[in-house]
């Protein structure tokens, strides 16, 4: 290759078929080659070409079988393409190079496509590429862009190499299956395919960058020298701004993450050897690490709840048949609800106050997870005093880095006396930040001129897009209210495994074999993205 490539574009069920090599692997190390041929930048791959993994220490390292090396590039010689990369995988660890990958590694524009696997899974996956800069050697992380067939080049037949008489290995061949692939000369009129058109990652609102106003106000925050540990001006206006946000006096404290907030939050209204209600699928249950029960010392009670949602009947019929008082057992002390939940639905603001009213005949305190709160508010078209103190919340972790910030969340409290000693637990729960002025920054922008409740409004309009869309495909069905940013379709399985091959990023909810997938959209999605998925998925089900 002239020059080190830009882009990495492999075939449909290219990338399945390594992933599925890692795993099957694992705990070693799986290897291979990639051949194809390179132009204006783009490497495109169209053989993939196992290896027996010779390394003396396979778990550690791996080493490719040179008479495979020799063996595909004689079978190349006259074809036009050549050796393009080698891909193996990293069991335990991530999808980049080892400083052994470095020292091993001695081709400058080769590519390197690695897998990362956790207990036997593989769970990321990168492409990258040796560079040499005067004395300096290092690998270069390039886009990893998955093609449908009708975009993807064809090339001429390989007499020999891969699997021998013109066909090429790939995941099916351990199954016993070779595969032949049409090949014609490569087009000389290929357009380069830029990261910005690589198929859209659904998979979090997590993963969209920070919004423009928010990074514009850090840096407006970097200028000159500040108060720490809260005390500079924006960290001391926004209990004031809040206040005006929710229409009463509140007390704000600003951390970092969505965890913290919910648990230190919930630390104020739960005793140790107490219990907190939530619905059984909520992020404190499922996806904190166990971070309630360190933090409070209470134990999480479950319920069910149809699409994420608790009812005020549930909840009482549970505590109804408690015995209080028993020193047996943990006695309950709140109840904590997630708004948007985790289906994607949000409360209504009476839902909210009969769960209140429960929460009230038992002497229960009321949190709200508000990681997507804005995406409920916008939803709902209410006030947000509508579905939090007016309706009998006590505390709301409220979210912005889902929805443009870059790691901002804040614990309002609309009980006084609730904000008398957080401040104690916030420092021993490590987020008060001596440089405060930088996430007081970020809420500060967020709420100020609704930007807040246009970004949400618009990540929503994409979420309903995107339903839409997908109700109209034959086979599939939408499993869950779209009341927030989140689309749960539940898909057949070749479409569910087409989309993954043609690079589309979501997860499958429920398990790695679960027909419903969880599509987030944010604040920066667009309708190109969003029919673009569509249109994949209508054509994978035509040829389902």
């Amino acid at each position: 290759m002239s020059r080190a490539p830009d882009t990495v574009l492999l075939a449909p069920g290219d990338l399945r078929a390594i992933k599925g090599f890692a795993e099957a692997a694992y705990p070693d190390e799986c290897c291979g080659l990639l051949s194809g041929a390179e132009e204006a930048g783009i490497v495109y791959v169209d053989g993939i070409h196992e290896s027996a993994n010779i390394a003396d220490e396979p778990a550690r390292r791996f080493e490719i079988d040179p008479a495979l090396r020799f063996g595909l590039q004689r079978a190349l010689r006259q074809s036009g393409r050549h050796v393009v990369g080698i891909y193996h995988s990293h069991p335990n660890g991530l999808a980049r190079p080892s400083p052994r990958d470095l020292e091993a590694a001695w081709e400058p524009g080769l590519v390197w496509l690695i897998v990362g696997v956790r207990r036997g899974q593989t769970v990321q996956s990168a492409a990258h590429v040796l560079t040499t800069a005067g004395d300096e050697t290092r690998f270069v992380e390039i886009p990893l862009v998955i093609r449908d067939a009708e975009t993807a080049p064809t090339l001429k037949p390989v007499a020999g190499g891969g699997g021998g008489g013109g066909r090429f290995r790939d995941t099916r061949a351990k199954r016993g299956a070779n595969v032949a692939r049409d090949r014609t000369e490569m087009t000389t009129s290929v357009t380069a395919v830029p990261a910005a058109n690589a198929p859209a990652n659904f998979a979090s609102d997590n993963t969209a960058p920070v919004a423009p106003e928010i990074m514009e106000a850090i840096i407006a925050a970097n200028a000159g020298m500040a108060a720490a540990y809260g005390a500079d001006d924006l960290s001391a206006g926004l209990s004031a701004r809040f206040s005006e946000l929710f229409e009463t006096e509140v007390s704000v404290f600003p951390v970092a993450t969505g965890t913290a907030a919910n648990v230190l939050a919930l630390s104020m209204l739960t005793p140790p050897c107490s219990a907190i209600y939530c619905h059984e699928n909520a992020h404190i249950e499922e996806d904190e690490c166990g971070a309630p029960e360190f933090y409070t010392g209470a134990k999480l009670a479950t319920l069910p709840g149809e699409h994420g949602r608790l009812s005020a009947a549930d909840l009482s019929e549970r505590l109804e048949g408690l015995a209080f008082g028993f020193e047996h057992h943990v006695q309950p002390a709140a109840i904590s609800l997630s708004q948007a939940t985790e289906s994607g639905t949000s409360y209504r603001p009476d839902d909210v106050a009969a769960i209140a009213e429960v929460a009230r005949r038992f002497d229960l305190g009321l949190h709200m997870d508000g990681a997507r709160f804005a995406n409920s508010v916008a939803y709902l078209d209410c006030a947000p005093a509508d579905i939090t103190w007016r309706a009998g919340v006590d505390a709301l972790s409220f979210g912005a880095t889902k929805n443009g910030g870059m790691a901002a969340e804040a614990v309002v409290f609309f009980r006084p006396e609730l904000a008398e000693t957080f401040k104690y637990r916030r420092k021993r729960g490590g987020h008060l930040f001596s440089k405060m002025r930088y996430v007081s920054a970020q809420l500060a922008a967020y709420v100020t001129d609704g930007l807040w409740l246009r970004y949400a409004g618009h990540a929503n309009a994409m979420a309903r897009r995107l339903s839409e869309g997908l109700s109209a495909v034959p086979g599939i069905e939408i499993a869950h209210p779209v009341e927030a940013n989140e689309v749960f379709p539940r898909a057949p399985e070749p479409v569910v495994s087409g989309l993954f091959d043609l690079g589309f990023g979501f997860h499958r909810w429920g398990g790695g074999a679960s027909p419903v997938l969880r599509l987030v959209t944010a604040f920066n999605t667009t309708e190109d993205e969003v029919d673009a998925f569509v249109a994949a998925a209508t054509r994978l089900a035509a040829k389902a």
